[in-house]
């Protein structure tokens, strides 16, 4: 399981954090590669990762007119973090990236959109709306309803979906977000 060096369930700084960034989109696969992970983005696998330069976030992060996407591996999950895009977040890539029967997730917070998707086995599953969780979408819409519970999504109220998203994946996948993992150098790869 991904540990955060914060408690496990201190997600505070997450809600900050998201707030300071015009748009970011957090993707995870289980049991793939790095560079399967990138040639699921459609960038090309064979030549991306070597000519990847190791960025923080804060260096990738640094130009919206040349959006990039970084990817590492970590307990069996191959993640990726976009700056400024989305293009993890959307079901036909989340249905490559579980092709042959694996599972992957997304978590997408933009200025005007947060959101959860998730596809398994290249079948897009499930969705929903981190600020309005009664929308949802996919062949199974309620397949997360237990753990949306557990992480507050259904309670009375209104959602923060930054802490609640971040809790929510924690609760159902055992991946714990923490602020080094995003941040680290990674290779980083210019979304064309």
């Amino acid at each position: 399981m991904m540990q955060a060096p914060e408690s496990a369930g201190d997600f505070g700084w997450f809600t900050a954090w998201v707030g300071q960034r015009l748009g970011v989109c957090l993707t995870f696969a289980r049991g793939i590669s790095c560079e399967q992970l990138l040639a699921g983005f459609d960038l090309d696998s064979a030549t991306a990762p070597r000519d990847a330069m190791e960025e923080t976030f804060a260096e990738a992060d640094d130009d919206p007119d040349r959006p990039k996407v970084r990817a590492g591996e970590l307990d069996g999950w191959a993640y990726a973090v976009e700056h400024f895009t989305s293009k993890g977040a959307q079901p036909d890539t989340l249905c490559r990236l579980s092709a042959n029967g694996g599972e992957a997730l997304a978590l997408v917070y933009t200025q005007t959109i947060s959101a959860f998707n998730y596809a398994a086995n290249g079948e897009y599953v499930s969705g929903f709306d981190l600020v309005v969780p009664n929308i949802r979408w996919g062949s199974d819409p309620h397949r997360f309803d237990a753990t949306m519970e557990q992480a507050g999504f259904l309670r009375p109220g209104i959602p923060e979906p930054r802490v609640m998203g971040a809790r929510f994946v924690q609760l159902t996948f055992g991946i714990t977000l923490d602020q080094h993992m995003i941040e680290r150098a990674l290779p980083s790869v210019e979304v064309r």
